[in-house]
Formats: structure tokens, C-alpha cells, sequence
């Protein structure tokens, strides 16, 4: 019997002993805090920008603190000292990049923190890469510049145009031979668009006219001509080739906006709304190009 009281004893004091060290392990409860970027909004920016974050936050004790701190930009609205209530909250946050001592490349960051009331704390964190826009190349544009068929020499107006100044010359004018492109029509092609290099015979060419230009169709649409406002604009809308001495019968095969590359400078031109095969057109055309 003495035996079996030692050992009960014994027992008893070895769960105690248990149940002391496992509460000494046991972790406190220490609240969950989640941050992330709102709807259209990136982890990069630059100078002025507004970036907008969703924080999410709960525990099983009562919220007690949010704090915001930025490691750059830590003025007014951008830093927050939150008082907390209840046991979960979403707070919408937005911080405003500064527009001074700010470098391409720099990367700015921010850490959030959240306590309960029984001094529960955890951290969670963002970063925001500054991201320098580059500011894209002007262009030129000639709007509305008319051309008269060249089939009429003796009596029409201008038939060829330099398409990276916006000049329009008759063929047989001083400066016609820096001609760009020409515009023929009432011949067995129809209406034509010809540079330097075209074998269509016609006697109303520039004398001296080799300047190398080439023509190409493309798919865009007069609006989409008109929407192009820059020279990253321009390019994206080039076709990938553009080989052609000239496009003929656009009376019969319409094109909205033709392309044409010249002393390695491209560009677009928009067409009228319709052709017709006649000896005595004229019509209206609109370039954008690159600046020389």
C-alpha cells in the first residue's frame, strides 16, 4: 500500500510539473495584420503619385493601435496613429509620393503595425519602387495638304509632298526632287501613290527624283491615325515591313492610312475617304511623322 501511495504521489507531482512547462511554452495570441494594394494601383510609382492600400486586421483581444511609417515622405497624412476598437477592422491607407529628393530607382518603404490590448504586436510590410516615366518624342503633323493628280502637269496644283517637312511641290518646281511620295491617278492602275523608285511610266516625275522612299498598306483606321499623339504611338502602329515603290489602285482597293519610311525617319499618312480614277483628282491627305 505504501507503494502505491509513493507512486501516485509521484504522479501527480510529474503532471504538475507537465502542465507548469507546457503554459510556459504556450506563445500569447498576437493580432493578424494584411496589407494589400487596391484595385489599379502597382508597387511602382513616381513623383506626385497616390498609392492606396487595403489593411485588414483582427485578434482575439481587442485592437488597441495602428501605426503607419513610411521610411521616406514621413509628414502629414502619409504617417497614421490609429486608435482601435472591437476585435477586427479594415482600414484603407494612401500614401503620396513626395516630389522632392526623389530618384529613379530609389524604393520607398512602409510598416504597418498593429497592437491589441493586452500588448499583442505584429508588423506587416510594403515597398514602392520609384519609376521614372519616359516622356515620349513629339511628332510632326501636316493636316489637310492637297494633291492634284499628275496626269494634269500643265494645269493642276501641287502633286508631290515632302512628307518629313509637309512641302507640296509641282513636279516641275525647285525643290520637287526632295519629293517624298507623288500622287497619279486616270491611268490603268488607278489611283496611285508612286515614290522614286516606282516603274509606273508617267512624264510628270520631279527631275532628279531618287530619294529612296518606301510605301506600305496598313490596317489602322482613319480614327485610329488621328489618336496618334507621340512617337511611341507612331511606331507601335507601323507595319513590320515597308518595301514598296508605290501602292496603285486605290480606287479600286481602298486603304484609310498608308505607311512610308524616308531617310530612316517613318511615318504615317492618312487618305481621303474614297478615290476615283480621275485625270483631274484632287485630294486631302494628312502625315504624321518623326521629327527630323
Amino acid at each position: 500500500m505504501k507503494k502505491i501511495s509513493v507512486l501516485f504521489a509521484f504522479l501527480l507531482v510529474a503532471a504538475v510539473t507537465f502542465v507548469g512547462c507546457k503554459k510556459d511554452e504556450e506563445t500569447p495570441d498576437v493580432p493578424t495584420i494584411t496589407v494589400s494594394l487596391k484595385s489599379g494601383y502597382t508597387s511602382t510609382a513616381w513623383k506626385g503619385d497616390t498609392v492606396k492600400y487595403t489593411v485588414t486586421m483582427g485578434s482575439n483581444e481587442k485592437l488597441a493601435t495602428l501605426k503607419i511609417e513610411p521610411n521616406f515622405g514621413n509628414t502629414g497624412t502619409n504617417v497614421v496613429s490609429e486608435t482601435l476598437t472591437g476585435t477586427s477592422k479594415t482600414y484603407d491607407y494612401e500614401y503620396v509620393v513626395p516630389t522632392a529628393g526623389i530618384n529613379d530607382g530609389d524604393v520607398i518603404s512602409i510598416t504597418f503595425t498593429v497592437t491589441d490590448d493586452k500588448d499583442g504586436k505584429n508588423t506587416a510590410n510594403q515597398s514602392i519602387t520609384m519609376d521614372e516615366p519616359v516622356t515620349a518624342n513629339p511628332i510632326n503633323s501636316y493636316l489637310n495638304k492637297t494633291l492634284v493628280s499628275a496626269y494634269l502637269a500643265t494645269t493642276s496644283g501641287d502633286q508631290f509632298i515632302v512628307a518629313l517637312t509637309g512641302t507640296t511641290f509641282r513636279h516641275d518646281a525647285t525643290g520637287s526632287s526632295a519629293a517624298t511620295f507623288g500622287f497619279i491617278s486616270g491611268g490603268g492602275s488607278g489611283a496611285d501613290f508612286v515614290c522614286s523608285g516606282s516603274t509606273l511610266s508617267f512624264s510628270q516625275k520631279p527631275s532628279g527624283w531618287s530619294t529612296g522612299a518606301k510605301l506600305a498598306t496598313t490596317t489602322l483606321t482613319a480614327a485610329q491615325f488621328d489618336a496618334i499623339a507621340n512617337e511611341n504611338d507612331l511606331l507601335a502602329a507601323m507595319p513590320s515591313s515597308i518595301t514598296s515603290d508605290d501602292i496603285k489602285g486605290l480606287n479600286t482597293t481602298y486603304v484609310a492610312v498608308l505607311a512610308f519610311e524616308v531617310g530612316g525617319k517613318k511615318g504615317l499618312v492618312k487618305m481621303p475617304s474614297s478615290f476615283t480614277n480621275a485625270q483631274d483628282q484632287s485630294i486631302v491627305i494628312s502625315i504624321k511623322v518623326q521629327q527630323l
